[in-house]
């Protein structure tokens, strides 16, 4: 049931709110700023309760890892993706340096778990103090 499901998210540490709607297979999280709630414990949490995890939406706060390869490192976590978008975005991504960023994007379920996760970035910003 929906209420369960969205009972056990906001249990979740840094969960602020939490709403579910299984019709559409969708839980929509706000997160409190500073949290450290990670996108696999999320997904485990959505197993424990049944379901299968799908695509992520996500808006993180973000630092580069590796400019090569345009890897991200969520700030707080040890959570690392690699970061896909147009040339601009990336361009964006890269122009940041040491800065964080805020990025909005998509981050799929791998089909193996040994691969790299890969966000797929729909915008860019810098972090405003």
């Amino acid at each position: 049931c929906a209420h369960a499901v969205r009972v056990t998210m906001e249990k979740l540490p840094g969960v602020e709110s939490a709403t579910v709607k299984l019709n559409e297979g969708r839980a929509v999280l706000a997160l409190r700023p500073e949290n450290t709630l990670t996108l696999g414990q999320i997904r485990e949490s959505v197993r424990r309760n049944g379901f299968t995890p799908r695509e992520a939406r996500v808006t993180a706060t973000a630092e580069i890892v590796s400019g090569n390869a345009l890897r991200l490192r969520v700030t707080g976590t040890r959570d690392e993706y690699d970061a896909r978008g147009t040339p601009a975005l990336e361009q964006q991504i890269r122009a940041a340096g040491s800065r964080p960023i805020i990025v909005d994007g998509t981050i799929s379920v791998g089909s193996d778990p040994r691969d790299p996760l890969v966000l797929q970035v729909t915008s860019v910003k810098p972090v405003t103090r």
